[in-house]
């Protein structure tokens, strides 16, 4: 696997002179280039004048020393990297790539949650978040950053997978020769066999304790995700490049496929603290009580689906319109009217009318609208026409905004006056207080059925 401290270790390798790891093909015009233009051979120069100059390998790329540009970019092979080492600049864009993928799945996780566990788990959610940055890492270490490809490049620089297995034992018993035991354990050849191997003992872990796959699935999952990620490497992003611009290495199908097996073991130790979602699935129908959160999520939930829903109907009419009217003519002017109008519809009308009153968001967080009954211990359903009501208190006055501008204003008062008064309504918010509705969880109503009707023994 061509990753970011393989190229690390590159680098300490061409500063002792040791020329590259035996397996990395080099280009044929390496020779020929660095004569004519009067760069210094490898192993000879640069270590004396770091870090004003960086010396970097990319696993058989032209290596070279060559001055920092003054953006702080370095150059090497027609791939130009940050001045800090590739290792952190890889570890920097996992965590980012990382937290943008885990914020973009935050409210389907959660939703997820609600509806398999009864209700969201915050050490499970952080479990997610971790598992996210993680899988960033694969990606940033193992393919990034993307080359700017081209025939001459890959003529001078391409790979050639590696594919005689257990080859690293070769190479180590091949460049320690002669090393102490401590010189020989601190070598790039042997830092790039135990990373490799570390690198995967967090799928391991992830897979036992999140995922809750066995020791054997464990294994297997990440012997499948070796060889993809090797076979990408391998086959220049499946086609994408004319060439591989990473190494592929089949040595690393035991190496990572070694670091999920320790990870697994060892997951107990690592994730003591995560919860079994086993467990958590058997008390999902046990009632929990309303919160503002619930009915903060709910609200998110509605008010994203609404969103898509008319984001796609006005790019569907836009595109139809264009295709029927041409591009000049205003034929779909009333888009977005009838994107909220389909939204509005599907989100909050149509599970009202012939649903319990809930909208999908509710429904999704086990909430449900309900009237209260003097006489009845328990609040009743409510008619379709408190229903409906209730379901158009909001975004009714959202989907008039549209044909109204001058409602506009009013639907962000509206909107800021719901979000608002859930933690002082007793989570009734603008609609429950405008109908006179309360929000209960659906799952004490069916405890309260079943009691009611339970034999008397």
């Amino acid at each position: 696997m061509s990753n970011g401290v393989g190229q690390d270790n590159e680098v300490v390798r061409l500063r002792h002179g040791l020329g590259p790891r035996a397996g990395h093909t080099r280009g044929r015009h390496e020779r020929n280039s660095s004569e004519a233009d009067g760069s210094r051979r490898p192993g000879r120069a640069c270590h004396s004048r770091l870090p004003h100059r960086l010396h970097l390998g990319q696993n058989g790329a032209r290596h070279r020393c060559q001055q920092l540009s003054p953006e702080g970019l370095t150059q090497v092979g027609g791939l130009r990297y940050p001045v800090m080492s590739h290792a952190l600049w890889s570890g920097q864009a996992a965590v980012e790539i990382g937290v943008v993928v885990f914020f973009l799945a935050f409210l389907p996780i959660v939703v997820w949650q609600h509806r398999r566990y009864g209700d969201w788990n915050r050490r499970r959610l952080l479990g997610a978040a971790l598992v996210s940055v993680y899988a960033a890492s694969l990606a940033t270490y193992t393919l990034l950053p993307l080359p700017d490809v081209t025939e001459a490049w890959c003529d001078a620089h391409g790979k050639t997978p590696q594919w005689e297995l257990f080859h690293f034992v070769t190479d180590i018993s091949t460049r320690t020769a002669g090393l102490s035991w401590r010189k020989a354990m601190v070598h790039p050849v042997v830092l790039q066999v135990v990373f490799n191997v570390i690198f995967f003992v967090p799928w391991g872990i992830f897979a036992r304790r999140w995922a809750h796959l066995s020791i054997l699935g464990c294994t297997a999952s990440g012997l499948g995700a070796t060889v993809l990620i090797e076979t990408t490497q391998a086959t220049g992003l499946w086609g994408m490049y004319p060439c591989a611009y990473r190494l592929g290495d089949v040595d690393d199908l035991f190496l990572n496929t070694s670091g999920a097996v320790i990870g697994a073991v060892l997951a107990p130790a690592f994730l003591w603290w995560m919860p079994d979602a086993r467990e958590l699935v058997h008390t999902r129908q046990q009632p929990r009580p309303v919160t503002v959160r619930r009915r903060w999520t709910g609200m998110a939930v509605d008010a994203t689906l609404a969103l898509v829903t008319a984001s796609v109907v006005v790019i569907s009419g836009d595109f139809l319109g264009e295709m029927i009217w041409g591009q000049d003519a205003d034929a779909f002017s009333w888009g977005p009217f009838l994107g909220a109008a389909v939204a509005w519809l599907l989100v909050w009308l149509i599970p009202a009318v012939v649903g319990d009153g809930a909208s999908i968001g509710q429904t999704m967080v086990w909430l449900a609208p309900r009237w209260p009954v003097a006489d009845r211990p328990m609040p009743r359903r409510g008619s379709v026409v408190l229903r409906v009501l209730r379901a158009s208190v909001i975004p009714g006055v959202w989907t008039a905004s549209f044909l109204l501008p001058e409602l506009e204003p009013v639907w962000l008062i509206v909107a800021l006056i719901a979000v608002v008064s859930v933690p002082f309504t007793h989570h009734r918010s603008l609609s429950g207080l405008v109908t006179g509705a309360v929000f209960v969880d659906v799952r004490g109503e069916s405890r309260h059925a079943k009691g009611r009707h339970a034999p008397v023994s």
